[in-house]
């Protein structure tokens, strides 16, 4: 399938999203693979995480267009780190779909959300007691993929893992919509004290 969403800013950030239904060579054959790169896709043994890996590494190689390959590992936390290239990036996968952003200079991050009530089950594990109260039964659901996308990317621009939804990740009040800015921090975190969050439905999910 072709890019479903590609967004190129002018300060050199980018985004784009993918719906992966091709067969591993599509990929590989569109990525400059270093040793690194073949070491880790060899580790997995499941088709649709292998799917899933090369989609995200290919979506890295359509936003940052250089000829030599792109060495993008993981940190002590997990977290994917350029190595020869300036800049910050960040992954997510839903289903069939993979999502990259990146830029040459500030932290980044990004979700992918479907619209699944999974989320419904979980609320209180996630939100402050004041966030909760702010929900509206009539769109309820929506506030809460919101919510939770927006707090998952929050969680990634930190980067470090053990960082509590509910006790660290605040977002301010918002009316959910199609589409929108929301304003959100990462408390004892001075460099995060103030973040702003696009947001966007799809047909496939929250983005």
């Amino acid at each position: 399938m072709p890019l479903t969403l590609h967004h190129k800013f002018q300060d050199g950030a980018g985004l784009a999203v993918w719906r992966y239904d091709e067969e591993e060579d599509f990929f590989a054959e569109k990525i400059r693979f270093n040793d690194y790169d073949k070491e880790q896709l060899s580790a997995i043994s499941h088709p649709s995480k292998r799917r899933e890996w090369l989609a995200s590494r290919y979506l890295v190689r359509f936003l940052i267009d250089i000829p030599e390959p792109i060495q993008l590992e993981k940190d002590p936390f997990g977290k994917p780190r350029l190595v020869n290239v300036p800049g910050f990036m960040s992954l997510s996968h839903c289903k069939d779909y993979a999502a990259a952003i990146y830029h040459p200079l500030k932290r980044v991050g990004v979700d992918v959300e479907p619209f699944a009530p999974t989320v419904l089950k979980i609320a209180q594990k996630f939100l402050f007691p004041h966030e909760l109260e702010a929900l509206e039964e009539e769109t309820k659901l929506q506030s809460l993929l919101i919510y939770w996308s927006a707090k998952e990317t929050l969680y990634k621009m930190h980067g470090e893992k053990g960082l509590a939804f509910r006790e660290r990740i605040l977002i301010d009040p918002f009316e959910p919509d199609a589409a929108g800015m929301l304003h959100g921090k990462v408390t004892e975190y001075p460099e995060m004290d103030s973040v702003d969050i696009h947001y966007e439905a799809h047909d496939w999910g929250y983005l």
